[in-house]
């Protein structure tokens, strides 16, 4: 199912936390919601795995995709999506995801039949895509995509969750080392591993020694950094997805200039 979702300027700005004194000549914003489920039997996996009958494995995808924000086409935003969750880029984005799905469960190695069965939980494996808005004020807009999957009869589980910040005002992705200079860079892992031995009472123990792979971090409501960690990457797998807070302020003098009229609003007037 594919359906629009509108939010209009006053509406947007009654979900944003902090306000600009700049007002946006246009608001607007505009999501389209797709949802992809499709079980797949895995053909032959019976005698394989030793079951009365051939598994199932799930493939699913339920993205809510930007189309417009604050009046700026969201193309680039869309591909960056395509590409962190599918690996792929293209504006046919329901048939790019269609062959991903089908793709994944041919992976386990066997060939995949799709069947009419597909309720979540009625399965043996799983390759599932979420791709949803985490957070929005009137300057940034922070997406995430988490990719979870299980393959058949393993210990555990699999996922990440990657994220892509949006400047709303000039209406494209922006990257870490847009925000911050060479030399912060070279100084933030200190600065995260200090903060995380302080949150070791609720997150346990961690060995940061690097930013994230990928320089992963989103940008939270007050305009901070939050570097996010994905399971096995600095702790175990029972510790989860970790998030190291950054207060922008605590780092303006390693602040690119855009960083600080995107993080510290030294532009508003």
């Amino acid at each position: 199912m594919k359906y629009k979702i509108l939010i209009a300027g006053a509406a947007l700005a009654a979900m944003a936390v902090s306000c600009s004194r700049t007002a946006s000549p246009d608001t607007t914003i505009s999501f389209s919601s797709f949802h992809q489920a499709q079980n797949y039997r895995l053909e032959g996996s019976a005698k394989a795995y030793e079951t009365d009958s051939d598994l199932v494995f799930l493939c699913e995808a339920r993205i809510l995709m930007p189309e417009v924000l604050y009046g700026h086409n969201a193309d680039s935003l869309r591909n960056e999506i395509l590409k962190v969750g599918f690996d792929t880029v293209g504006q046919q984005h329901e048939e790019l995801i269609g062959e991903v799905l089908r793709h994944a469960a041919s992976e386990i190695g066997f060939t995949p039949v799709a069947v009419n069965d597909t309720v979540t939980g009625n399965n043996d494996g799983c390759f599932i895509v979420d791709g949803d808005v985490r957070n929005m004020n009137q300057r940034t807009f922070a997406y995430s995509v988490t990719v979870s999957s299980y393959q058949p009869y393993a210990a555990h589980g699999m996922y990440t969750t990657e994220y892509i910040n949006y400047d709303l005002r000039e209406g494209r992705i922006f990257r870490l080392d847009e925000l911050v200079t060479a030399e912060g860079l070279e100084k933030l892992p200190d600065m995260l591993r200090k903060t995380a031995r302080g949150m070791r009472n609720f997150v346990g123990p961690t060995d940061l020694t690097a930013l994230p792979a990928d320089n992963n971090f989103y940008v939270d409501l007050s305009g901070n950094l939050i570097f996010v960690y994905q399971p096995y990457e600095i702790a175990s797998y029972a510790q989860g997805i970790i998030e190291v807070p950054q207060p922008s302020y605590q780092i303006s003098e390693y602040l690119t200039p855009y960083g600080m009229r995107l993080l510290l609003g030294t532009d508003d007037r």
